[in-house]
């Protein structure tokens, strides 16, 4: 984490440095774009760095922590749970069909002023998408996505994974999101598949800076043919 930079006003009161200007030689002001300083071991350290927005932070398929960058002042956060799998093909011959797919993960938003609380930290969660049935077998659920406090506190985000492709149907949409203050949503069911092939996974939910991945499409017609896996969680952090 890049640390703070404090600066005394002529008043003697320290503010925190959220914008650095130095002239040059030919009298333009220029925004300085980082800042480092020597300790005493003789080692150079970064201790100031410029905020220039808007930036954001996309993770899938891992879990973390995030940094709220210096010089930022609004966030906005975009959780998307995992697609459910689809199922395998079964059948073989005038019987084959296709594989039913899976549903698309829920979807939460929120929007937090964040000046008061740049270097701050905030948890998440973005798993793996299901796993697509063998030939002749049910995918596998997706899971949920989610936000949580580090120092700083918000109210936690949860977006359910899709549901999987299963023999008897396609999966249904991740249930509605929690803990948004903006927005919660479901996520999209899968289609059904047949003898023309295998049925589509859920579309993903489409956010504000972002879009969830699609649940697993059913396996091709035959029981030899297994599902796709669906698409991995997404969490995505928006700083102006």
């Amino acid at each position: 984490m890049t640390a703070q930079l404090y600066l005394a006003d002529s008043g003697g009161t320290t503010r925190k440095a959220v914008k650095v200007f130095v002239a040059d030689s030919g009298g333009t002001t220029r925004l300085v774009q980082k800042i480092y300083v020597a300790d005493s071991g003789g080692t150079t350290r970064l201790v100031y760095q410029a905020f220039v927005g808007p930036v954001q932070h996309t993770y899938t398929g891992a879990s973390g922590t995030e940094t709220i960058p210096i010089g930022a002042t609004t966030l906005v956060i975009e959780v998307w749970g995992s697609g459910g799998g689809g199922s395998g093909g079964t059948g073989s011959g005038c019987t084959a069909v296709g594989g039913n797919g899976g549903g698309s993960g829920g979807y939460s938003r929120s929007s937090y002023t964040v000046s008061a609380h740049n270097g701050q930290t905030i948890n998440y969660s973005a798993p793996n998408g299901g796993g697509g049935g063998g030939g002749g077998a049910p995918g596998t659920a997706g899971s949920a996505a989610t936000v949580t406090s580090g120092t700083f506190t918000l109210t936690s985000m949860n977006a359910p994974g899709g549901a999987a492709g299963l023999l008897t149907g396609p999966g249904s949409g991740g249930a509605t999101g929690t803990g948004g203050n903006a927005a919660n949503s479901t996520g999209g069911a899968g289609s059904a598949g047949g003898n023309f092939g295998g049925g589509a996974g859920g579309t993903g939910v489409t956010g504000l800076y972002d879009s969830g991945n699609p649940g697993g499409r059913g396996g091709a017609i035959g029981s030899t043919h297994g599902g796709v896996t669906g698409g991995a969680a997404i969490v995505s952090f928006y700083y102006t």
